[in-house]
């Protein structure tokens, strides 16, 4: 695209990620930017809203074979500073906090929520530890940037988010893309 080589690959869940990863470092990728959504675990967010991941909670099994036992999962600080700047230039607001990462779909209770808001989660998602993990492990660096999907310490799930947010969230999710197709092609 553009004049550049660039690798997008959907994936849903941990050992997809690990692997997507795993294969990018060895082919010789210059690094990794997640894009996804998150169910919300702070108060106060909005559908739709940008997060910078700044670190990932290991509830995932793939991590566990790139970093020891109990260590967080962490994004690149160079990456993160460039992905800064894009966004400033681009006059986007968003928040930067951690994620928990699972590998259960919807399998979280209403105890694993209030948990990960106490623990300062600012959400629940499905690769980012093991992104991190994989990259960090193979000297790769990488980033993730995610949007709000449903917020589940609110109460709102997929299913039942009103319309206009889901307008919001669609839109979010769309403009994701581009954003993040437009800020490889400028860090290749």
């Amino acid at each position: 695209h553009a004049g550049k080589t660039i690798w997008y690959a959907p994936v849903l869940g941990a050992p997809l990620a690990a692997f997507a990863v795993h294969c990018a470092a060895i082919l010789g990728a210059k690094g990794v930017l997640q894009i996804g959504s998150f169910g919300g675990t702070q108060k106060g967010m909005r559908p739709g809203e940008l997060l910078l991941v700044t670190a990932a909670g290991r509830g995932e099994g793939a991590s566990q074979w790139y970093l020891p036992p109990g260590e967080m999962a962490y994004p690149d600080e160079e990456l993160l500073e460039r992905l800064r700047a894009f966004l400033k230039q681009k006059g986007l607001s968003w928040r930067e906090a951690p994620v928990f990462t699972t590998s259960a779909f919807m399998a979280e209770t209403w105890a694993d929520i209030l948990r990960w808001e106490r623990e300062g989660y600012a959400g629940v998602e499905m690769e980012a530890a093991s992104t991190f993990a994989v990259a960090q492990h193979l000297g790769l660096p990488s980033a993730a940037l995610l949007f709000l999907y449903d917020h589940l310490i609110e109460g709102q799930h997929m299913t039942n988010i009103p319309a206009e947010e889901r307008q919001q969230v669609k839109r979010m999710e769309t403009q994701l893309e581009g954003l993040a197709l437009e800020f490889a092609v400028q860090w290749a």
